[in-house]
């Protein structure tokens, strides 16, 4: 399928994450930041009328595990000697996506951009704990400017999939935020498109070990069929299980 924000000759800045919560206490950064400058092959970058930069983040991924050579991660190196990589990268506080994410965007410290945790926390009746609510809109959450504010406001194209704090964002073309209900909350054209598709995305399911066959192939797997199927190689049973025992990958008594 493609996106709306993949045709016609605009200028573009993209952002999207995988998201997987940060850690606290990093020294350098727990998140890969990715800069692409996307530019046709034909034009040198000088020249280039209709630049387009792609931000993309892998979060909850150290620095170390880059500059480890037993992490297979074969295209982020390839990237790596085509261009530039940082020994590492410092986050500010507090080592939380939501509020590192803005910083991104802002270039300012969580301090100055007011997003201190992966939502704003809320108090409750006066015995019960604070909680931190999602639920909640950019304009509520950060308190200066943006890159994409500038962008838009300058005329080039937005978009963002799966960025934090860009819920109901009024500077991005199309988005797909990193919040609650994502897809209600995403930009009508996006919406539209994403429901009319019929793509799916399968995830992987591999299994090896003692009491599954060896060099078998199956068809699709649901994801509720993974616990019945570990409790049935355990000998104990999940009566309660949506899904089913995977016996074809078993290995016959």
């Amino acid at each position: 399928m493609k996106h709306p924000w993949t045709r016609g000759p605009f200028k573009r800045i993209m952002m999207t994450q995988n998201a997987t919560t940060l850690r606290r206490g990093a020294a350098v950064s727990r998140l890969v930041a990715l800069l692409f400058l996307l530019s046709s092959a034909r034009v040198p970058a000088a020249a280039d009328t209709d630049p387009r930069v792609v931000l993309v983040t892998i979060d909850g991924f150290p620095a170390a595990m880059l500059a480890d050579e037993k992490t297979p991660i074969p295209r982020l190196r390839k990237l790596a000697t085509a261009g530039v990589m940082a020994e590492g990268m410092r986050v500010c506080n507090p080592t939380m996506t939501w509020p590192n994410h803005t910083t991104l965007v802002t270039g300012l410290r969580a301090d100055r951009h007011s997003v201190l945790f992966n939502g704003i926390l809320t108090r409750g009746e006066a015995d019960a704990p604070v909680s931190v609510d999602p639920r909640r809109d950019k304009s509520e959450l950060v308190a200066a400017p943006t890159l994409y504010d500038l962008l838009h406001d300058a005329g080039m194209r937005t978009a963002g999939i799966n960025w934090p704090c860009t819920r109901n964002s009024k500077s991005l073309d199309d988005d797909f935020p990193d919040s609650p209900e994502p897809l209600l909350h995403s930009t009508p054209r996006l919406r539209q498109e994403l429901r009319a598709s019929d793509a799916r995305m399968n995830a992987a399911f591999i299994v090896a070990g003692r009491g599954i066959k060896s060099g078998a192939k199956i068809g699709l797997v649901d994801n509720i069929d993974v616990a019945p199927t570990i409790a049935r190689l355990l000998g104990k049973a999940l009566p309660n299980a949506q899904g089913r025992i995977l016996n074809e990958i078993l290995v016959s008594e």
